[in-house]
């Protein structure tokens, strides 16, 4: 075989690697490629492209001017909001280029973060895998893409899977490269550290500062991870404190704390008069556990289908499970993970190669070995799993803003897709212990294809769930009304009709928004009627709320 065949073979089976660990999640979030504009995402869209003119350093500028007045309501997260703005721009820019809506532009971000979560987070299972030395397609553990398809429930209007995708999910995202960066393979073991290491985790470190508040969690992550690789892998006290991985956690750790303390002191100071963001507040009172306990349930699926089913029956959204075989869509998206199920169970059915070299029987494992070994690699997944799932409930109990409001279980919040990895690393724990109980070939075969079939059907409920979700959006008057301004400024009408029309929407959204809230009608009027004169020439609807500056400007 060619070097060039070679190169192909490989780039080939790491695009389908790729596709089979992703697959399933991508899978269940298609239906929300369409979810309408969130929250503060409704203005900070049009009002950021109109303030940087889409361009690095307008960008910059943008977000260096604005570092003093979000600290002074104690935020700072000038890193987060530099990605945010920038984002935000792409996305309209790439709608303008191609005709689609930003908000549907915005879908395809929240695909990519999905996949990449997925990705992500299959490589921390996998690197257990290999602490433990376990072979990965004999393992149940090798299931784990339809556990992750199953647990990515997009259940509330201000998680991840709804707004601003780029920061919440990606908050999550680099939690999971900070926990690989710490612990890799070739860190487990005792070697110095160059300089360049040191320097590179701890300016990661300090991003993780400046990127968003969830990101927080990173350095306390990738200790658990460490932990779990270093516990499956039984490795003596002392060898572990002595590995590369330990010198690395201590630069992040060591660059987080270097920007966290001095801000988070800085911000102490600015807020104590008691006028900050409530969102960013932190409380340490007996609300705290009132508000975390019932967070530990959120990212566990059947809590998310459950709260989607309620909110679907309150819509009038008649979606059930006769749906994934009466709409066509739906009906070829099931098919797909029957597919992907189908392909796990072959993948697991193949037989062990045979060896090129006999081993003498004391070279062979004993049967005591493999069972150990699963024992470590289960209690590890769900030990890392539980660590995770009581960190994000805590950093939600530890929110002001999450204690006064009271959010009924099985809604997302912030924390929501770390929630749902934690739940994800349990349940494939728990197919780790399962592997326990296979004493022949026929019996680990059937076990397979049973936990597979039981995953498939947790990935079709997970998708008819975030079907539902997007069905009620589409059926919510605010949210309809916000899609079709977005549309309107994409595909711009100059006549008197399209004058007429933007007019009625922006008079409609503020019929159905309170004036109380931040994303209120005329607010939105204000900067529809700047963005439209910056890039058109021209008042969203005549007359305009404010001078209209010039194309450019």
């Amino acid at each position: 075989m060619t070097t060039f065949t070679k190169t192909r073979t490989a780039q080939t089976t790491r695009r389908s690697t790729l596709l089979v660990t992703a697959g399933p999640a991508v899978l269940v979030v298609l239906p929300l490629l369409g979810m309408s504009l969130k929250s503060d995402e409704r203005l900070h869209l049009f009002q950021q492209v109109f303030y940087t003119d889409v361009n690095l350093f307008g960008v910059a500028q943008y977000v260096e001017e604005r570092i003093f007045n979000f600290l002074n309501i104690g935020n700072f997260r000038p890193i987060g909001r530099f990605t945010e703005v920038l984002v935000h721009g792409l996305v309209f820019e790439s709608a303008e280029a191609t005709g689609l809506t930003p908000h549907v532009v915005l879908g395809v971000v929240r695909v990519i973060v999905v996949a990449l979560l997925a990705v992500l987070a299959a490589k921390m299972v996998g690197a257990l895998v290999r602490s433990a030395g376990v072979s990965a397609d004999r393992s149940l553990v090798s299931l784990y893409p339809l556990v992750v398809g199953t647990v990515v429930v997009a259940n509330g209007i201000i998680g991840g899977l709804a707004q601003f995708p780029h920061t919440f999910i990606g908050s999550v995202v680099l939690i999971l490269v900070a926990a690989l960066a710490t612990a890799r393979d070739r860190d487990l073991e005792p070697r110095p550290l160059r300089k360049r290491e040191y320097a590179s985790m701890a300016a990661f470190g300090a991003l993780l500062v400046l990127y968003y508040d969830v990101a927080y969690l990173a350095p306390i992550v990738a200790a658990g991870f460490l932990a779990a690789r270093v516990a499956v892998a039984q490795l003596p006290f002392r060898a572990a404190l002595a590995t590369a991985a330990v010198r690395r956690w201590a630069a992040l750790s060591g660059g987080f704390a270097a920007v966290f303390i001095p801000v988070r002191i800085d911000i102490a100071r600015r807020c104590a008069p008691g006028e900050c963001y409530s969102a960013s507040d932190l409380s340490v009172s007996p609300e705290l556990f009132e508000t975390a306990l019932p967070r530990l349930a959120t990212g566990l699926p059947p809590v998310g289908w459950d709260y989607n089913a309620e909110l679907a029956r309150l819509f009038g959204v008649d979606a059930g499970i006769t749906s994934l075989a009466t709409n066509v869509l739906l009906f070829l998206m099931l098919a797909a993970i029957v597919g992907f199920a189908v392909a796990a169970v072959a993948r697991g059915w193949r037989p062990d190669p045979v060896p090129a070299v006999e081993t003498s029987a004391a070279d062979q494992p004993t049967p005591e070995q493999p069972r150990g070994t699963h024992a470590r690699l289960a209690a590890a997944l769900i030990g890392l799993g539980a660590f995770m799932a009581v960190l994000s409930a805590t950093l939600a109990g530890l929110s002001a803003s999450m204690q006064r409001r009271d959010l009924p279980i099985g809604e997302a919040w912030r924390e929501a897709q770390l929630a749902q990895v934690a739940w994800s690393l349990i349940i494939v724990g728990c197919l780790a212990a399962l592997d326990l109980a296979t004493r022949s070939e026929r019996t680990r075969r059937a076990l397979r294809a049973a936990v597979a079939a039981v995953l498939a059907i947790g990935v079709a409920f997970t998708l008819l769930a975030n079907w539902r979700f997007a069905e009620v959006d589409r059926r919510d008057p605010t949210a309809a009304l916000t899609s079709l301004i977005a549309t309107s400024t994409i595909h711009v009408d100059t006549t008197e009709t399209g004058d007429q029309i933007r007019c009625a929407l922006s008079g409609g959204y503020r019929e159905v928004t309170p004036e109380k809230v931040w994303i209120t009608g005329w607010r939105m009027r204000n900067e529809l009627d700047r963005f439209m004169g910056g890039r058109h020439g021209l008042a969203y609807c005549f007359p305009p709320t404010i001078e209209i500056p010039e194309p450019g400007s």
